[in-house]
């Protein structure tokens, strides 16, 4: 079973993003429930952290809690949970959300009470942080669904496939091999199905874009149906033999 994609909480702040640090600091001090420590970063981002950890342990082994300048918007900071061993683990995105709020939401009220603010914790829902396909790809993508049958692939299918990467390369999608995992797995593919298709989607994605590391030039659209329109095992054959692509076990999917 795929992992839950996690929320990056945020709070937008009311001061600078250092001073908002400084001042939560002293307020997590105060509180007495904390090992608190604080960070600055001096490479190209500058980033500043404020890192908690709780005295009393909890059922998640080495929980800590961090609140993190955003160097590209100084209107936030970043707050994030990480453990040595979530309870269960992987964390689901419910698990999360609540530690998250269990954990500031205290912390942010004695700061709201003492500095006579608003501030609140703001963390995406689980749907937003669902891959989403621009409408062509999308359509492209139901389409290559409504044929499919991820145990028996043929031809056509394959040809499906290619022409949704294709529609991707000329749109620019944002889509990466993570979203088109969750995306077939949604989709009623296993999830070792659904990664071998989606490696086969990158590494397409990638030689269409060209990949200079390996000596290779951007694919042009006009050349689409005399290199993306050959038999299917060839392509993948080429795609491994170009870009040192080892897979295995994966016989039955390609016959």
């Amino acid at each position: 079973m795929l992992k839950d994609r996690l929320p990056s909480p945020s709070i937008k702040i009311d001061t600078t993003p250092r001073d908002f640090i400084d001042q939560l600091e002293i307020l997590a001090r105060q509180t007495g429930r904390f090992k608190v420590t604080k960070e600055y970063e001096h490479g190209s981002e500058k980033r500043d952290f404020l890192v908690l950890k709780p005295k009393v342990p909890t059922k998640h082994r080495g929980l800590i809690g961090q609140v993190i300048t955003n160097p590209d918007d100084y209107s936030r900071v970043k707050i994030s949970m990480n453990a040595y061993e979530w309870d269960p683990d992987p964390v689901t995105y419910e698990v999360y959300v609540q530690e998250t709020v269990n954990f500031f939401k205290p912390l942010l009220k004695k700061y709201n009470r003492y500095y006579n603010s608003k501030r609140r914790i703001h963390i995406q829902p689980k749907e937003s942080l669902e891959p989403r396909l621009a409408p062509k790809a999308k359509k492209a993508f139901d389409f290559f669904i409504s044929k499919v049958n991820p145990y028996s692939i043929h031809d056509s299918d394959w040809r499906c496939f290619y022409e949704f990467i294709r529609i991707c390369h000329e749109g620019r999608a944002k889509a990466y091999e993570d979203d088109i995992i969750r995306l077939l797995y949604k989709n009623g593919f296993s999830e070792e199905e659904a990664r071998y298709f989606a490696d086969i989607y990158y590494h397409i994605r990638r030689y269409l874009q060209g990949n200079y590391h390996y000596g290779i030039e951007p694919i042009l659209d006009r050349e689409w149906d005399e290199e993306f329109k050959k038999n299917h095992e060839k392509l993948i054959k080429q795609y491994r033999e170009t870009m040192k692509i080892v897979t295995s076990g994966k016989n039955s999917i390609e016959s």
